[in-house]
């Protein structure tokens, strides 16, 4: 397992309750999500290539807004990430917000970098 490279990637769905704002930690050994959202199950919008552990280090990331509602709005859509872990190696919460009038229906990310030993 040493250096295997590990891809976690998928697709964010908000509940419904929660298309303003809300919150999912992710965990990257197991790509799945708790909080205000799902994770389809891998093959259809979740994917994780490698083994099914933390990373050996911070990986890299892209975490981006997919599908929003937009029509009278005022203001901003926020989309902010912070791991949840001082090493940055296990799980990161997503956080997002959408102004009045507006919504988050998805949200897509990828992390890739090296599982097994420190790189």
């Amino acid at each position: 397992m040493a250096n295997d490279l590990k891809v976690v990637s998928g697709v964010i769905f908000t509940d419904p309750a929660h298309i303003t704002g809300g919150h999912v930690d992710l965990d990257f050994a197991t790509n799945t999500v708790t909080g205000d959202g799902t994770v389809y199950p891998a093959g259809q919008d979740a994917e994780t290539i490698g083994p099914n552990t933390a990373f050996a280090s911070e990986p890299c990331k892209v975490v981006s807004l997919r599908w929003i509602r937009t029509g009278q709005v005022d203001g901003n859509f926020n989309l902010t990430d912070f791991y949840n872990d001082v090493d940055r190696r296990k799980s990161i919460r997503i956080y997002w917000d959408a102004p009045p009038g507006g919504g988050i229906h998805e949200i897509s990310y990828m992390f890739m970098g090296y599982a097994g030993r420190e790189k």
